[in-house]
């Protein structure tokens, strides 16, 4: 990762996070002997994103980056120190990050979902990338009115409204209550969607299921078995990265291959959820196949020594979660090897977008 700035440095006990601006290095926050650290970083896409910012906004969201629940916040400038958050319990949470740059616009963002507690000290990062439209804030920290103006198209300097990024479009008139609820005599009543879809794929279950991928057992896993490419002690880090797969299989006859059949009767889009436990960061990854969809490269998986649920996104937009579009059906999901030593207990695919699976 380029960097004009040193990323900003997070340190997380099971109690309490504490944010450090630039290499500052910070103490875990204990909680009696339960304290586990987390060295949790911001950085930035390219070093143009970081030499804009000015200040930084910090946030952790109950339920992952998708939760609506703020359980702390925190705004400071680049090159100073934040506070402290209330004490965090178990469950699933969003870390989340945005810049703001010297015109009040919050330019780059990203967030990354983390499960609490975790067994052991971990490293996790949030990449913030551009934002597909900067917004424009007037109220935030260190900004002024002379930086909330923009050139109109007369050239005349006109306020934009605070808290709202500057399209150029009239907002459309107010609606009125009474009008916006009244619906024709004949007008057909919404269906019922049902309950949602839940489709659960034993990994262990592929078929076929092609070596150098191997079942292993383990009582602690759905099934009783999980399925990864192990390598042993005896094996160097250069000759286990020798064996990976950097490019993704070129047909159905390759080696290291696991595929997954199942039936959709409800059309719409779904999200696809792994049970996995990646132990370093060099074992964080598989190859993913959707019907005949391009290879996606399932990347950068949370770095957690327990058995945990994550939502499969390709890497090169692993910052926003990954919609799949199924017609009513037969389809399949083909996983293949990345990393040696990444492990996979299970999918979970649902077309309810706001589930967060657990356990």
């Amino acid at each position: 990762m380029a960097s004009a700035r040193a990323p900003v440095k997070v340190w997380l006990a099971t109690c309490r996070l504490a944010l450090v601006a630039l290499a500052l290095v910070a103490s875990a926050i204990g909680c009696g002997d339960d304290t586990h650290a987390l060295d949790f970083q911001i950085g930035f896409a390219s070093s143009e994103l970081a030499a804009r910012a000015e200040r930084l906004e910090a946030r952790i969201l109950l339920g992952g980056c998708d939760g609506d629940d703020a359980l702390y916040t925190s705004s400071f400038a680049a090159d100073e120190m934040g506070e402290l958050p209330k004490e965090l319990g178990s469950g699933r949470f969003g870390f989340a990050a945005r810049a703001l740059d010297d015109g009040c616009r919050w330019y780059a963002a990203g967030c990354r979902e983390l499960a609490l507690p975790r067994n052991g000290d971990a490293r996790t990062l949030v990449m913030l990338e551009a934002m597909a439209t900067p917004a424009v804030d007037c109220d935030a920290e260190g900004c002024d009115e002379r930086a909330c103006r923009a050139p109109a198209m007369d050239d005349a300097m006109v306020p934009i409204e605070a808290g709202r990024p500057d399209t150029g479009v009239q907002p459309p008139p107010p609606v009125d209550s009474g009008a916006r609820d009244a619906q024709p005599p004949d007008a057909t009543p919404p269906v019922d969607a049902g309950p949602p879809v839940m489709i659960e794929l034993e990994a262990e279950a592929g078929d076929p299921l092609r070596a150098p991928l191997m079942r292993i057992s383990d009582a602690m896993v759905s099934g009783g078995e999980y399925i990864t490419y192990p390598w042993t002690s005896e094996q160097t880090l250069d000759q286990r990265n020798m064996l990976k797969r950097n490019l993704p299989p070129a047909d159905d006859d390759a080696d290291g291959i696991a595929v997954y059949q199942f039936e959709i009767t409800v059309p719409g889009e779904y999200r696809l959820w792994g049970r996995v436990q990646p132990p370093t960061l060099e074992e964080d990854s598989f190859w993913v196949q959707i019907d005949d969809q391009p290879w996606l490269q399932w990347n950068d998986i949370s770095h957690e020594t327990p058995w945990h649920w994550d939502d499969v996104r390709p890497f090169e937009t692993r910052l926003a979660r990954f919609l799949i579009p199924f017609e009513a059906g037969p389809h399949r999901i083909v996983l293949s090897y990345r990393e040696l030593g990444a492990r996979l207990d299970k999918f979970l695919l649902t077309n309810d977008l706001d589930f967060i699976p657990s356990g």
